[in-house]
C-alpha cells in the first residue's frame, strides 16, 4: 500500500508511475491531499481546544482557593462548553482520517522501474 509521505513528497511520480498502470491518479491524490489537510487542521484545532481546557481548569482551582465561587462557577461552564466541542472535534478528525484511509486504498501499488511507459 502507498503511503501519504510517498503521495506527499513528490506528486508528480506518484502520478506517472501510476499512469502506468492505467490509473488517472492526480483526482485521488488531490483529495488524499484535502483530507489530510483537513484531518491536520481539525486536530490542530483539538489541540487548542484541549490546552484551554486544562488552562480553564488552573483558573478555577485558582478562583476556589481565592474564595471566588462565582467566578469558579463560570469557568466550569465555559470548561463544559470546550469539552463538548472537543469532542466533536475529535469525532470529525477521525472520520477526516478514515476517510483518508479509504482513498489511500484506492491507488494500487507502483509498478516496478523496469515496466515500461
Amino acid at each position: 500500500m502507498l503511503t501519504l509521505k510517498q503521495l506527499r513528497e513528490n506528486k508528480a511520480e506518484a502520478v506517472r508511475r501510476l499512469a502506468k498502470k492505467g490509473v488517472d491518479a492526480e483526482p485521488i491524490i488531490t483529495r488524499i491531499e484535502e483530507l489530510d489537510d483537513k484531518r491536520k487542521a481539525l486536530q490542530n484545532e483539538l489541540d487548542n481546544c484541549l490546552a484551554e481546557q486544562n488552562q480553564a481548569a488552573k483558573q478555577i482551582g485558582m478562583l476556589m482557593g481565592k474564595g471566588l465561587k462565582e467566578e469558579a462557577e463560570a469557568k466550569k461552564q465555559e470548561v463544559a462548553g470546550l469539552k463538548v466541542r472537543s469532542q466533536q472535534l475529535k469525532e470529525e478528525s477521525e472520520r477526516a482520517a478514515e476517510q483518508l484511509q479509504a482513498e489511500i486504498v484506492l491507488l494500487p501499488n507502483f509498478p516496478a522501474d523496469i515496466v515500461p511507459e
